[in-house]
């Protein structure tokens, strides 16, 4: 995963400019992690705003990137059950849970390791496509 990416563009809203001017990822992704990060600021951190992102910036941003995969994971689940739903309606109790399964082991052919960063991005949006349908 980039985590960088996951760090700077959502610390840089809270700047006052939305627009990420980095479209490569979803937008709506990195303004829901920006949420997060300011949820988790308010409750967990005594430190002023500037010092709080000035230390995930040039310091440590492990506290930041641990939010950004837990909320990635819990996208990529809620996906996959929602696949498991929507193929079981579509295509009995088997071809659910195929479809769910297909989807949980997403494979890159050049490395065959699972695909952390692409996949995880895309879980997202389509999560909102799932639940449209």
């Amino acid at each position: 995963m980039d985590e960088w990416v996951y760090v700077v563009h959502p610390l840089g809203f809270w700047g006052g400019d939305f627009n990420p001017h980095f479209l490569i990822y979803p937008t709506f992704h990195l303004y829901l992690l920006s949420a997060l990060y300011y949820f988790y600021y308010l409750l967990c951190s005594p430190e002023s705003l500037e010092a709080f992102v000035a230390y995930r910036y040039f310091v440590s941003d492990q506290d930041l990137v641990a939010i950004a995969r837990g909320f990635n994971t819990l996208l990529a689940v809620a996906t996959v059950a929602v696949t498991v739903q929507l193929g079981r309606r579509l295509y009995g109790e088997k071809g659910g849970w195929l479809a769910g399964l297909l989807l949980a082991l997403v494979w890159r052919p050049r490395t065959w390791r699972p695909a952390e960063g692409v996949v995880l991005l895309g879980m997202g949006a389509f999560l909102l496509l799932l639940v449209s349908a």
